[in-house]
């Protein structure tokens, strides 16, 4: 799963909210984390409205969604706004700690494939060789995959506390003016 934090600034008009529907649209296809911070927001142009309610009522099955720092000012304006699918902190720490936890209480369920623990690094990318057939395979993400090769299943999950505090969560962060 990738992170992704956006800090918005400025009127949220209709310029903003389609930079904001563009980036969403790119990371739909994969599985994503996504905080948009507010905090920047003095504004919520009335003709963006409709589209904001039809974005964010169902969005993608694949995205996770938090609001975070919304000025009550501009939230107590838009009656609409508990009505949409997302999750709602008052502070970014604060959501950015309950995906934290979400996500290692996901990393904690087991898998009923086996695991493969042994691996090396380099970048982002783990190389895992396949419990089965001994290719090595180059993997982005923690959880369950198959070999190309043999088709056989298993699981990863790298230890990341034996590598250091560098390998907390990393968020992507963007900025939408």
């Amino acid at each position: 799963m990738k992170y992704l934090l956006i800090h918005l600034s400025g009127d949220m008009d209709s310029s903003l909210l389609k930079s904001l529907e563009h980036v969403l649209l790119e990371r739909e296809a994969s599985p994503h984390t996504i905080i948009i911070n507010f905090k920047g927001v003095s504004h919520f142009s009335e003709n963006c409205h409709q589209r904001f309610q039809e974005i964010f009522h169902n969005p993608s099955p694949y995205l996770k969604i938090g609001f975070s720092g919304m000025i009550d000012d501009i939230k107590g304006n838009l009656p609409w706004i508990g009505n949409l699918n997302v999750r709602w902190f008052s502070d970014l720490e604060g959501a950015r700690n309950f995906y934290e936890k979400s996500m290692a209480n996901d990393s904690k369920k087991e898998s009923p494939y086996p695991r493969v623990s042994e691996y090396f690094r380099k970048g982002e990318n783990f190389y895992v060789y396949c419990p089965a057939c001994s290719v090595k395979l180059r993997i982005r993400s923690i959880g369950n995959h198959a070999c190309p090769a043999c088709s056989t299943k298993f699981y990863f999950k790298p230890d990341l506390k034996t590598e250091g505090e560098d390998m907390q969560t990393q968020y992507e962060m963007l900025s939408l003016d």
